[in-house]
């Protein structure tokens, strides 16, 4: 018996450090776990940001080409312009060389000033001047005119050249911008890849230990189930003894429950019955024994004076469940029954119905 009661002291120490060591884990990987999701969430609005960025990029990328374009358009267009003026200037050149030499050849210069000697009054002699000055005029005029606008032309092309090199530059810098921006996205969605890959891992690494922790609570309750059957089997040896006179013995039932599937074997208990839901505000997914309802949601809230702590207890029309919370309104033949659709724990309401302890672990 003192070997037992060692080997029990030391089952539930080991269970209880157990126990406070996950409880302290479980607080660093929820702080761990929400400044990542935190971080996640700050990345996300960076990348909702850059994308925009990216687009405005993009469009002004695609502005400035179409501006390029024209501009190369204007340019050819002016370069052709170019072309014809510089006929024209030639053309009007070659006019005026061909006069030069047909005043030379008829003798117009004898002829302009006999015009102009022959006139009856100094007003004739005037106005025969003006008007072949105005004669002269217009010719050299028109060549005048033709050599500005091939100057001009010359002027609007080297315009449009500089606008184009200018255009060029400003659409490789976006260009560059965009390519950086690109870049900058990318990591930051290799960063929310790498959270989201250690959030799994903390997720399969907390069910790792919620299973160490199930089945060290199944290990020290079915210690505790074993002591206390050899200690009312002693006190039963006792009391037969001690009262052999009397007929009846207060001992507890052995029921066997049959199912479509198995047979139970426990002791029988009528109880009110209740049921909650952890999505139920204010309440949460973790149990009095550190059970995640999100993982294992078969549990019922029990009195452990009445039903201990780690009992599996049949329910007909629910199965197997494991006791493994408690409540404050949870007293005596009570029991609160987890679903995980608050929906079904309001239908379920109040009922009496007749559960089965399990002897076995099922």
């Amino acid at each position: 018996m003192l070997k037992r009661k060692s080997r029990r002291f030391f089952l539930f120490i080991g269970f209880s450090f157990f126990v406070s060591s996950l409880y302290i884990a479980y607080a660093q990987e929820d702080a761990s776990k929400e400044q990542i999701e935190k971080q996640s969430k700050d990345i996300e609005i960076q990348i909702e940001s850059l994308v925009t960025s990216l687009q405005e990029k993009q469009n002004k990328v695609s502005q400035l080409t179409e501006d390029i374009e024209t501009s190369k358009k204007l340019y050819r267009e002016t370069e052709r312009k170019i072309i014809d003026q510089e006929k024209i200037v030639e053309s009007r050149r070659l006019q005026a060389k061909d006069r030069l030499r047909e005043i030379q050849i008829r003798d117009e210069v004898n002829d302009i000033l006999y015009i102009l000697l022959s006139s009856e009054s100094i007003t004739d002699f005037f106005e025969r001047y003006h008007l072949m000055a105005q004669l002269q005029d217009a010719a050299n005029s028109r060549l005048t005119s033709a050599q500005q606008s091939f100057k001009d032309l010359q002027r609007l092309k080297a315009e449009h050249k500089d606008q184009i090199i200018q255009l060029n530059a400003q659409k490789k810098e976006l260009e560059e911008e965009t390519v950086r921006l690109s870049e900058q996205k990318e990591v930051l969605s290799e960063k929310i890849a790498s959270n989201s890959d250690y959030l799994d891992k903390l997720a399969e690494e907390k069910y790792r230990k919620q299973l160490e922790l199930t089945e060290m609570f199944e290990k020290m309750m079915q210690e505790q189930k074993q002591v206390t059957v050899a200690q009312v089997t002693t006190q039963s040896v006792q009391e037969n003894k001690e009262k052999p006179a009397e007929t009846t013995t207060q001992t507890q039932q052995t029921t066997q429950v049959s199912t479509a599937e198995n047979t139970f074997v426990g002791r029988t208990l009528t109880v009110h019955a209740t049921a909650y839901s952890y999505n139920e505000p204010g309440l949460t997914h973790h149990t009095k024994m550190g059970i995640d309802l999100r993982i294992n949601p078969k549990v019922i809230a029990v009195d452990p004076s009445v039903i201990p702590l780690g009992s599996y207890v049949y329910i007909p029309n629910f199965g197997v469940y494991l006791a493994a919370d408690v409540g404050s309104a949870i007293k005596g033949n009570k029991i609160d029954i987890h679903m995980v659709s608050v929906e079904d724990a309001i239908k379920f309401g109040r009922q009496n119905i007749t559960v089965t302890i399990l002897k076995d672990k099922p």
